[in-house]
């Protein structure tokens, strides 16, 4: 039987000294740390070019080259661990310009479940 702690740290999200910088050597991230539980919301506010978005797909590992450490669920953020990680987490680009390959949103979406071999049914229930 797992105790609280362990099973706390299966959803857990935690990020410690997390900084970024662009190629053009603009800083955009500088020393986050950051834990959040199963089941807690967290909004993510700031101006345009706060670096929220840069945040975000460094945490679904879309944008690596980053210092410091992140975990998902007890899992580092290592090309290894990436299906798992996007197993428990989603990401959705906000200008649609840049979706992957569907012409809707909700197709996108679907398109990871989908892969996973989820039914229908699952696949309908995370979109929505």
């Amino acid at each position: 039987m797992e105790n609280n702690a362990e099973k706390k740290e299966d959803g857990m999200i935690q990020i410690e000294g997390l900084s970024f910088s662009y190629g053009n050597g603009r800083q955009v991230l500088t020393d986050i740390s950051l834990a959040v539980s199963p089941g807690e919301s967290v909004g993510i506010i700031g101006k345009n070019g706060a670096g929220k978005s840069t945040f975000l797909k460094i945490l679904v590992g879309l944008l690596p080259g980053y210092e410091g450490s992140v975990s998902v669920g007890g899992l580092p953020l290592e090309k290894k661990h990436y299906p798992e990680i996007r197993r428990r987490l989603g990401y959705v680009f906000q200008d649609s310009e840049s979706q992957l390959f569907m012409n809707r949103v909700a197709e996108d979406v679907a398109f990871g479940p989908r892969n996973y071999g989820l039914t229908e049914e699952e696949v309908k229930n995370r979109v929505q």
